[in-house]
């Protein structure tokens, strides 16, 4: 097969099954996965944000420089972007796209297709595309005039002035809040929607249809070099697979995890309360846990809660994306890949 540079993304709402999908599909398709999860990037951060259980190896490739010298293997396939960024550093979409181009490039340089596998959809399309970043500079008076308002008051002021935008971000994360208040404060306008504007990724074509069967998905398209396949499921499926996954992290120590992230180095990383609930509902919940401030019961409800929420914006984000190929089994990805490795190699 001559070379072609290919990436196959895997996307979907959490709990779906990316990850376990995702390591199939590379095993079948000589893949390595690179992870788009803006959380799963820290060290400490395993249970709560749902980081697979790897062991580390020697580097692959040493001139590879984002994770010098080791490699998270699960089931036998190299995980890259993952595990590696101190809690205590803040990291951006921009650092995302610099570890992930540079993952691709080392993927690639093996004779293997990355896979982009993860939630974070704002990170996906940041490697997928051109992603267009406001060039709103930062405003430290207003943010501080922000900062000392609620996240439900400002998250009702970017409702109020970009709906879109409020659909797809979490209500109680601050900080993006008050950034995306700050964008529209600064450019007038609402914050502008993540785009493709490079040519290759603008010029869609459809390469196959479903026959009678009346499968899931009812075309692949491809955009030169690029699949998405997405994880479809029933609303009463997904309610039960974020069930079974907030007790399992319960179970696994997910309230242990979160009490060592808070204590004094060198049993942990001696984080803030605050920033510890800076990591999303999966680490805010605990918090409050653990100060007293709500029950266990009430823990594990609310959890269910947010993450049927967080589920939401995930598939309100994915919404937009025209080109996902949506599918809900391995034997229906599986037939995708093989369609667009026939026409892509």
């Amino acid at each position: 097969m001559r070379e072609k540079k290919s990436i196959i993304a895997i996307v979907g709402p959490t709990a779906s099954g990316k990850s376990e999908l995702a390591v199939q599909l590379a095993k079948k398709f000589n893949g390595e996965i690179i992870s788009a999860d803006s959380r799963q990037v820290y060290r400490g951060l395993n249970i709560g944000s749902g980081k697979v259980k790897g062991r580390w190896q020697k580097k692959l490739n040493k001139s590879y420089e984002v994770q010098p010298h080791k490699t998270l293997i699960y089931k036998t396939i190299p995980h890259h972007c993952i595990d590696y960024v101190s809690p205590k550093k803040r990291y951006t979409v921009v650092d995302f796209q610099q570890c992930a181009q540079k993952a691709i490039e080392d993927i690639r340089a093996r004779g293997k297709i990355p896979f982009l596998v993860g939630g974070t959809g704002f990170y996906i399309d940041a490697v997928l595309g051109d992603t267009l970043f406001p060039s709103a500079p930062a405003n430290p008076a207003l943010r501080k005039k922000l900062e000392r308002l609620p996240a439900e008051k400002l998250f009702a002021m970017l409702k109020k002035k970009d709906a879109r935008r409020a659909a797809t971000i979490d209500p109680h994360n601050k900080r993006r809040l008050i950034r995306a208040l700050e964008i529209i404060e600064t450019t007038g306008a609402p914050v502008p929607n993540q785009v493709f504007s490079n040519a290759s990724h603008t010029s869609r074509q459809s390469l196959w249809r479903h026959d009678a069967q009346n499968l899931v998905w009812d075309r692949i398209t491809r955009n030169d070099d690029v699949i998405m396949i997405g994880i479809r499921k029933t609303k009463e499926k997904l309610r039960q697979a974020i069930t079974k996954r907030i007790r399992a992290m319960l179970k696994s120590g997910l309230v242990a995890e979160t009490k060592k992230l808070h204590a004094a180095p060198p049993v942990g990383e001696g984080l803030s309360w605050k920033r510890i609930g800076e990591f999303g509902f999966e680490y805010r919940l605990p918090t409050l846990y653990l100060q007293k401030k709500i029950t266990r019961k009430e823990l594990e409800e609310q959890l269910k809660k947010e993450n049927w929420r967080y589920a939401k914006r995930q598939i309100t984000w994915w919404k937009y994306h025209q080109d996902i190929c949506w599918i809900s089994t391995f034997q229906e990805a599986r037939r995708l890949l093989f369609s667009f490795c026939a026409s892509a190699f």
